[in-house]
Formats: structure tokens, C-alpha cells, sequence
């Protein structure tokens, strides 16, 4: 069992704009110690900060890759899947399948924070 706060782990900026915090990652992870890499299962929990104002790059991963779940836990924003955006505010949870585009955009006055899920598909 690993407890992790996300203000102890080393943030970085990724995306262009966004800072991320790598909170889990799965085991054997290059670069990480058992405590940040304890996960069995192949996926990950990071937390994804924006400032108001700014977006992330869009981009797809190949299909057949990873899928993310994004469940905003502060703030407002909107989200490019493909070509819509869609409005999304703290409480949502917006699953992103394999081989879809996606960029997140803080358009509200307050930092958009977003825990992120992100798993392997096989």
C-alpha cells in the first residue's frame, strides 16, 4: 500500500502549458521508486494544472494505445475531442477512447485542475 500527496511529487511542464504531477505510475516505471511506481495494472494517475487562459497541444494517440479519463476537480474549461469542444466545470468526468484528439483549454478566471487516468489498452 502507497499513500502519495500530489504536492510531494516533482511537477513538470508537459503539453506545452500544462503542469503535470506524476502521482502513480505502474510498476517497474523507468526512473521511478516503488513508491511512485506502485500500480500492478498498466496505467497511471497524474494531475494536470492549466492557468487561466491557457491550453494544452492537441494531439491523438495512435489507436490502440492509451485511453484517458480527465475528471475536473476545480475550475472550468472546455475540451476539443476531434473537432467539438465541449464546456466542462468541476465535477465532470470525460472519457477519451483510443485514437481521439484532445485538448484541454482553461477558459474560466481560476487554475482548471484535472486528475487524469491513463490506460494502456492491449
Amino acid at each position: 500500500m502507497v499513500i502519495r500527496n500530489w504536492t510531494e511529487c516533482q511537477p513538470h511542464v508537459g503539453h506545452e502549458n500544462i503542469l503535470i504531477h506524476y502521482i502513480l505510475s505502474p510498476k517497474g516505471t523507468d526512473g521511478k521508486t516503488e513508491d511512485e511506481a506502485p500500480l500492478q495494472g498498466n496505467w497511471s494517475l497524474t494531475r494536470h494544472s492549466i492557468q487561466p487562459g491557457k491550453q494544452g497541444d492537441f494531439h491523438t494517440h495512435p489507436s490502440g494505445t492509451v485511453e484517458h479519463v480527465f475528471y475536473v476537480t476545480a475550475g472550468r474549461g472546455q475540451i476539443k475531442l476531434d473537432d467539438t469542444l465541449h464546456d466542462i466545470k468541476q465535477g465532470d468526468a470525460i472519457h477519451v477512447p483510443t485514437g481521439v484528439g484532445h485538448q484541454n483549454f482553461n477558459t474560466g478566471d481560476d487554475w482548471l485542475d484535472l486528475l487524469v487516468i491513463t490506460a494502456k489498452v492491449e
